[in-house]
C-alpha cells in the first residue's frame, strides 16, 4: 500500500472539514427556524391567554414601598 503525499492528505482534510461545515450551517439553519417558531408560538400563547392584566404585587406587609427619590 502506498503512503498518500502531504498535499493528498491535505486535500482529504479539505474536503472533510468542508462537509461538516455545511452540515454544521444546515444543522444551525434548522435550529434558527425551530427557536423562531417556538418563540413565535410561546408570543401567540402569551397574549391570546391574558386575558386579564397581571395584578400588580402589592409590598410586603408592614413596609413601605422607598420613595423614588431613595431608590438609586
Amino acid at each position: 500500500m502506498a503512503e498518500k503525499s502531504i498535499d493528498e492528505i491535505m486535500e482529504e482534510t479539505r474536503k472533510r472539514i468542508g462537509k461538516i461545515a455545511s452540515d454544521l450551517s444546515k444543522d444551525l439553519e434548522e435550529l434558527s427556524k425551530s427557536i423562531t417558531k417556538t418563540v413565535e408560538e410561546m408570543v401567540k400563547s402569551a397574549t391570546t391567554s391574558s386575558k386579564s392584566p397581571t395584578p400588580t404585587p402589592t409590598p410586603a406587609r408592614g413596609r413601605r414601598p422607598r420613595p423614588l427619590s431613595e431608590q438609586g
